[in-house]
């Protein structure tokens, strides 16, 4: 492997990348992950939260606890689709890296022929 085939070094270099050899895509996803599920969670604690304080107010009581009883399926949906989506983007990866390998293989034995 020369020079021009090493990966760039750092997150820098990699946002320079004009080839795209480099992906910055599995770096950044579990920062992104952990956003994510910080976000859902949050918004998740603050709808319950409002569920429960209406529980007692009236007309506004039904809301409450359809809010109230709602919410953790909906939270356990959302950090399920997040999930399967960081998946998704690190199986690609992991196919494309693969493919790479086999494809660097397959050249390489050709030019030994």
């Amino acid at each position: 492997m020369d020079d021009h085939d090493a990966p760039p070094a750092g997150l820098f270099g990699t946002l320079l990348d004009l080839s795209f050899d480099a992906l910055i895509t599995p770096r950044l996803l579990r920062m992104l992950y952990t956003l994510a599920m910080t976000c859902i969670s949050g918004i998740a604690a603050v709808v319950f939260w409002f569920g429960w304080s209406i529980t007692g107010a009236g007309w506004w009581s039904e809301l409450g606890w359809v809010l109230v009883v709602g919410t953790p399926p909906l939270w356990l949906a959302a950090l399920v689709l997040v999930r399967v989506v960081a998946e998704y983007l690190i199986v690609q990866h992991k196919i494309s890296t693969d493919l790479t390998i086999i494809r660097k293989a397959l050249t390489s034995g050709r030019d030994q022929t």
